[in-house]
């Protein structure tokens, strides 16, 4: 352990490599790497063995100066990815964190992964529209034995439209 001006130097767990406290990750040469960014977060690029492998920065300084966690997620405590300082980070649950996210305004509801606002005909995979969802309620006995094959759509999709477990906003 190295303290520096504002910062403490540690090893890191995994590989070896030197972290500091206020982010930085130093490579074997002694020099500071620099990160690239993925999706806001912050990355390095380290050779091990011959091999390159990607580590997350923020994990890095987490796994470094706070402990290794199996299963628990890096909080940006201000919300911002590239303020990777040790005092800027903690661990928590998925939960926590989407809670956080939410609460601080970087996230909202509806923000989830692999959720749009492309719902309904809006979303380029639809099928149907409103006017079908309002047929498709109304008058359930008049479309025969297999009624879904009168809109192209299979039966479990209809069931779930019938009993409004989607489209929910078509009334």
């Amino acid at each position: 352990m190295a303290i520096g001006d504002d910062f403490e130097i540690r090893e890191h767990p995994v590989t070896g490599i030197l972290v500091r406290s206020d982010g930085v990750i130093i490579g074997r040469r002694g020099k500071p790497l620099r990160p690239t960014s993925i999706t806001g977060y912050q990355l390095v690029t380290i050779s091990t063995g011959g091999r390159l492998s990607y580590w997350l920065v923020h994990r890095m300084v987490a796994e470094t100066f706070l402990g290794l966690r199996d299963g628990m997620q890096v909080n940006h405590k201000d919300g911002h990815k590239e303020n990777n300082a040790v005092d800027n980070l903690e661990w928590c649950t998925a939960s926590e964190n989407n809670r956080h996210a939410i609460a601080t305004g970087l996230r909202t509801m509806k923000s989830r992964i692999g959720h749009t606002d492309s719902v309904g005909e809006k979303n380029g995979r639809a099928k149907i529209t409103p006017e079908v969802v309002r047929k498709i309620r109304s008058n359930v006995s008049r479309y025969g034995d297999k009624p879904w094959t009168k809109f192209g759509i299979s039966n479990a999709q209809y069931y779930s439209i019938r009993n409004f477990h989607c489209w929910k906003g078509v009334v």
